[in-house]
Formats: C-alpha cells, sequence, structure tokens
C-alpha cells in the first residue's frame, strides 16, 4: 500500500484542518491581527496535522508492504499470522489479532478433519478384516465343489449386509438429514421391522422377546430408528454370554417425549466403561474380550439420535446386564438439525 493511498484516506482531517484555519486567518483579520502573526497561526495549526498524518501513512505504508513481501515468499500462507511483526499502531495491532484468531480457526478445522480422515482409515482397515471373515467362510462352504449348507450361507450373507449397512451409515451420519423423513409411527412397528431385520442373529442366540407398552406413537425416521434398534439387538446378542439372549422391550410415556427401553441379561458393562461407550471407536474391555468388534455401533446409534432430536442413556451393571433407553420426542416436528429431509 503506497504512502498516497494512506494520505487520501486522510484527506478529510487534512481539507478539515486547511479549513479551520481559512476561518482562524478570517476571524484574526477582523479583530486586526497582522498578516505575518496570522500565517504563523495557521502554519502552527496546520503544519502538524498534516505532519502526523504524513508520518503515519510512511509508517503504515512500510508495514504493509513488508506484510506483503512476507505473504509472496511464504508457500503456506495460512503460517502469515505467526510470522507477523508487532504493528506499532492500532489498527495492524487489532488486524493482527483477527488474523491470528482466523487462523487458529482454520488450523482447528484442519485437524479436525486430519482426525475425521484418521478415524475414518481405521474404521475402513478394521472394516475390511472384519467383513473378510464371513466372505472366507462362504468361499469355504463351495470349496471343491460341496453343496453348501443353505442356513449357514444365509447367516454370512447377513453378517455381510450387516457390515455393509453399518459402513453406509456411517458414511451417511456427517449429515442424515439429507436422507430421513419425520413420520408417525409405533413403537411396536419399529421394534418388530428391527427383530425381523435380526432375525437370524436372534434365532441363532435363542433369544426369548418380552415387549410392553409398544402402542405408542413417535414421530421418527422409521428406517433410520431401525438401524439403531439393530445395532443395540446386535450388542445384546454379541455379549449374552454363555446363556441364551433374553430382550425386555419397553415403551413408555414421559415428560420429555415417549421412551423405548432395550434391555438384556447379558454380561454387562463396566463401570469404568460406561461413560465412553458412545465414544468413536471405543470398544473397551467386553471389545477386547469378545470377537468382532469396531466400537462403532453405540456411536453411531449416538450420532443419529442427536441428529434426529432424540435422546439415548445406558445403564449397565456387570453380570447383570445392559439397558438401552431411547427418548423420542413430543410432536411432529423436532429436530437437531434444521427441517427434515424428505429424500428417500
Amino acid at each position: 500500500m503506497r504512502v498516497r493511498d494512506l494520505l487520501a484516506q486522510r484527506l478529510p482531517l487534512l481539507l478539515a484542518s486547511a479549513g479551520g484555519c481559512v476561518l482562524s486567518a478570517l476571524l484574526l483579520h477582523l479583530l486586526g491581527v497582522g498578516g505575518a502573526s496570522t500565517a504563523f497561526i495557521c502554519l502552527v495549526l496546520f503544519v502538524p496535522v498534516a505532519v502526523c498524518c504524513g508520518v503515519e501513512a510512511y509508517i503504515r505504508s512500510r508495514y504493509y508492504q513488508h506484510l506483503a513481501r512476507v505473504l509472496g515468499e511464504l508457500d503456506r500462507k495460512s503460517l502469515l499470522p505467526q510470522l507477523m511483526e508487532e504493528p506499532s499502531f492500532a489498527e495492524g495491532r487489532f488486524w493482527k489479532e483477527v488474523l491470528a484468531a482466523c487462523g487458529k480457526s482454520m488450523n482447528d478445522q484442519i485437524d479436525r478433519r486430519a482426525v475425521e480422515a484418521r478415524e475414518y482409515q481405521e474404521y475402513i482397515e478394521t472394516w475390511v478384516h472384519e467383513v473378510k471373515t464371513p466372505i472366507a467362510s462362504l468361499l469355504l462352504s463351495v470349496e471343491g465343489g460341496r453343496q453348501p449348507d443353505p442356513a449357514a450361507v444365509r447367516r454370512e450373507a447377513e453378517r455381510i449386509d450387516g457390515y455393509v449397512e453399518q459402513a453406509l451409515y456411517y458414511t451417511r451420519s456427517g449429515a442424515p438429514e439429507k436422507d430421513y423423513a419425520i413420520r408417525p409411527v409405533s413403537l411396536r412397528q419399529l421394534t418388530a421391522d428391527a427383530l425381523k431385520k435380526n432375525a437370524t442373529l436372534l434365532i441363532e442366540s435363542g433369544a426369548r422377546v418380552q415387549s410392553d407398552g409398544l402402542d405408542r406413537t413417535v414421530y421418527t425416521d422409521a428406517k433410520w430408528a431401525v438401524f439403531i434398534l439393530g445395532q443395540l439387538f446386535q450388542n445384546a446378542a454379541k455379549y449374552r454370554g454363555e446363556e441364551p439372549l433374553s430382550l425386555s422391550l419397553r415403551g413408555e410415556a414421559g415428560a420429555e417425549g415417549v421412551s423405548l427401553s432395550v434391555c438384556d441379561r447379558g454380561v454387562g458393562i463396566p463401570l469404568q466403561d460406561q461413560g465412553r461407550v458412545f465414544e468413536k471407536g471405543f470398544t473397551g474391555e467386553n471389545g477386547r474380550a469378545f470377537a468382532r468388534s469396531t466400537g462403532m455401533g453405540l456411536y453411531l446409534c449416538a450420532t443419529l439420535c442427536k441428529k434426529l432430536g432424540m435422546g439415548i442413556r445406558l445403564e449397565s451393571r456387570v453380570g447383570e446386564g445392559t439397558c438401552v433407553t431411547l427418548t423420542f420426542p413430543k410432536g411432529s416436528y423436532h429436530l437437531a438439525g434444521g427441517e427434515a429431509g424428505e429424500t428417500r
């Protein structure tokens, strides 16, 4: 930025100062003050203002030129706030603070994106490792021209379908509002669809299901809610221990909305792990003890519940079981992220 450009910004001040000098000269002339004295007084009034404007313009011009030179030499322009010299004028210090705040915000966002990319890569690596197991089982079942067991083929195919579905929902979890539509649906219909979708796993687990209060209507996206329930059923089956799976489904109306509790009598979750079960990739003590644990199921449940305006909480005791409660908000239009999407 050139000196004359900066002086042009001070032109109103210089014109005002010059106008003041002219008025002062007229007043002094009317009072009979001599011309030399009048000129001296006008110079005393105008010159300091002009000098200050000129010095300020020069200092600012030098600083901005240095700033432009540093910016031009940088490969990573985002480093400019860290390399800026401390300016000697207030406006420069203000803009330095603004740039520093903007740079910090951008760097924080870059760090978050890097963490998300790393977590996504780790999840995909885990997912590929897990999905290879049922694929290998299917290939082994037809090896050597043997007639595969239809039940075994169906079981492994459903496992693959479950892994693919989880990966799909994980990919969409960043912006589920683009793919949901809020509709009234009964708890009975939601639980029936989720039980049917996971029927093979539940039958193999010897599941006994008890239900109560499921005739209540809630407002949610049925597809996403069925997926959430499916994750809870799969966890219950996976961590049931040596006993057959026992599931209890209970609907209840409360002050915050309609709640649906999914309870089992499995191994339970250690107290020290319960505060982290909804974290991405957290497997805990049970995840290390049992196979096929990615630590993504409950994370996806919590993420989707938040987007859908639902509540989710977990209670558990080791050796007694786990109870996860979903709370559906009251009313037909209660969303966490804005309007409901209509695409399916």
